[in-house]
């Protein structure tokens, strides 16, 4: 009697892991609705998560006033990998039409030169960051560093919700 008792206990336990299973894949699959534009947002926001984790480390140690380069040279390159890769993110359909959640504007697809403008600029400005970041000279740096985050702001602004 005891036996048959666990034996439908673990059914039981069986059937509730698959019908829990079967929730999230059917959640997955509402989440992926839009397909690769989903897709290509949450892309987009992991590369851009990452930027903001790259340019905290190098303005953190800016503001030490002795930056360890060991932190701040990867964290550099990483910005200007990171930051070239913006112009694979904003293809057609991945904006706020998408149904997907997004502060990308839809001014990026509707003022695409504009945007290019700006993406230009912070690819450049990160460029020149990973550039001085080798050298070791901390006014060269800091000038690197607010100048890419002076275009950050400069594309937000006009691109990002708040």
């Amino acid at each position: 009697m005891e036996g048959m008792k666990m034996a439908g206990s673990r059914v039981k336990s069986g059937m509730r892991i698959a019908i829990v299973l079967a929730l999230v894949a059917g959640g997955l699959a509402a989440c992926s609705e839009s397909g690769t534009e989903n897709a290509t947002v949450t892309e987009r926001k992991a590369n851009f998560k990452a930027i903001g984790g790259a340019f905290k480390i190098v303005t953190d140690e800016i503001k030490t006033g002795n930056p360890d380069l060991e932190k701040v040279r990867p964290a550099a390159h990483e910005l200007a990998t990171r930051t070239a890769l913006i112009k694979d993110y904003f293809p057609a359909g991945s904006g706020p039409e998408s149904g997907a959640k997004t502060k990308a504007k839809a001014a990026i697809w509707t003022n695409q030169a504009e945007f290019a403008k700006h993406r230009d600029a912070a690819v450049a400005a990160a460029a020149e960051l990973d550039s001085v970041a080798g050298k070791g000279d901390l006014a060269e740096l800091t000038r690197g560093s607010e100048a890419l985050g002076k275009t950050c702001k400069d594309c937000h602004t006009p691109f990002r919700e708040k």
